[in-house]
């Protein structure tokens, strides 16, 4: 269970059930992945189906597993960050980190991580460039990877007395983005460093008050997607806390010159209040953008009276498109990543017994879901190629869980046959 600590006494819990449900979601595509000539997107044909599969993951050591970030250069050099306990109050718990070499996933050492730090985010630039972020001692931790081992570096002094990093995206090797939140005095704020190949350093970034205020003011952002140099966004939400209370929606966006924040809506619950988080954003043009959450009947998040929450970017304003599909009650979106406007994906779980992974696809006119499995799925990202890769856990006992959605080639055997198995979620 992560907790975000606000005081001695107090504390806002994301996702009291799961870990899965919070932080570290970073779901947009790799920077090598990203863009083409004239900073484009050079991406395959959006008609062109995936077809998903489980891939086999290791749990290093007993206890419960699961996956909570991704990023990938290619189907031959994909990193995914884990969380793990021992399932005993007191026991050994921690992170661990994965990567795919394109046969099999494997343990990388992490010496210089330090104890019960945990990672939750998780950026490849190159196969020697690769970032992760958490927090550790009640302080961010930022770790990079040179090719051959992971690396303990250095970052700014917060100002606050918990600070804490959740996600991670990088542009190039000079230009790597980082955002989380900080507690300063009796409020929370947002957090955002950037790395610019030299150092990193806190950018400074507005951290507005919950709406209505009742408590104390908590803002945190959950992740981060970068486009350009000129169009980064970050999403969260701003929250009451001591006594806890109502949360909204928090979206800010990054113009190359500073961090502003950009309004966007709220559902209210039958109650006329507003219980609003953002977990994940992607971004593929100026005018588009998604943002996936989840909107709840009281405080908090995984107490049963979840509903999804979608919102999107058309370059003007930002707009709820939830839809409906099996029944919003008791589901949330943790990931959302996409290769053009008509071709997104959005993952997480229904809240149901046994917890089921929900999965659905947007192919610019409507939603579709797929058949599902037990688990949660917590994070994704998708390559230039249109393969899209998914991390989470499974089983009532959580291990790890690891999904790949190869593109349908464009000609070869099984024609049409081939193209109408692939357009359905195939587990096996």
């Amino acid at each position: 269970m992560r907790v975000v600590l606000v005081g001695v006494a107090m504390a806002v819990c994301v996702g009291a059930v799961s870990s899965t449900t919070q932080r570290g979601v970073t779901a947009d595509r790799s920077p090598s992945d990203r863009v083409g000539k004239g900073g484009r997107d050079a991406l395959p044909d959006q008609s062109r189906p995936c077809r998903w599969r489980v891939v086999r993951t290791p749990n290093p050591g007993p206890g419960e597993h699961r996956l909570v970030a991704v990023s990938a250069r290619s189907n031959q050099d994909v990193w995914a960050l884990g969380d793990y306990f021992s399932g005993r109050e007191g026991g050994p718990a921690g992170s661990f980190i994965l990567h795919w070499n394109g046969v099999a996933w494997r343990v990388v050492p992490n010496p210089e991580l330090p104890s019960y730090a945990e990672l939750q985010g998780v950026a490849a630039v190159a196969a020697d460039d690769a970032w992760s972020v958490g927090s550790g001692n009640r302080r961010p931790v930022i770790e990079h990877w040179d090719g051959r081992r992971w690396r303990r570096m250095p970052s700014p002094a917060t100002g606050g007395r918990y600070s804490n990093l959740f996600a991670v995206t990088a542009l190039s090797p000079r230009d790597v983005w980082a955002v989380g939140g900080r507690v300063v005095g009796r409020a929370g704020k947002a957090l955002i460093e950037h790395w610019d190949g030299t150092r990193w350093r806190i950018v400074p970034s507005p951290s507005p008050p919950p709406r209505p205020l009742t408590g104390r003011a908590y803002d945190s952002l959950d992740a981060v997607a970068a486009r350009s140099r000129s169009d980064v966004w970050a999403v969260g939400e701003a929250t009451n806390v001591a006594p806890a209370g109502t949360s909204n929606t928090l979206v800010e966006h990054w113009d190359g010159k500073r961090w502003a924040v950009v309004p966007s809506p709220d559902v209210r619950a039958a109650s006329g209040r507003p219980y609003n988080h953002l977990f994940s954003v992607a971004v593929t043009a100026p005018h588009d953008a998604w943002a996936v959450g989840a909107w709840d009947a009281g405080i908090g998040v995984g107490g049963g009276g979840d509903h999804v929450l979608i919102e999107h970017w058309n370059g003007h304003r930002w707009a709820n498109v939830s839809p409906s599909f099996g029944g919003r009650a008791r589901s949330y979106l943790l990931a959302v990543t996409s290769r053009s406007a008509n071709d997104l994906w959005a993952m997480g779980d229904r809240r149901l017994q046994p917890r089921s992974v929900l999965m659905a696809h947007w192919d610019g006119s409507r939603w579709n879901t797929g058949p599902s499995l037990n688990g949660s799925l917590a994070a994704a990202t998708t390559l230039r190629s249109g393969d899209v890769w998914a991390v989470g856990s499974t089983g009532s006992h959580p291990r790890t869980l690891a999904m790949h959605c190869r593109l349908v080639p464009a000609h070869g055997s099984g024609g049409a046959a081939l193209v109408r198995l692939a357009s359905r979620v195939l587990l096996r």
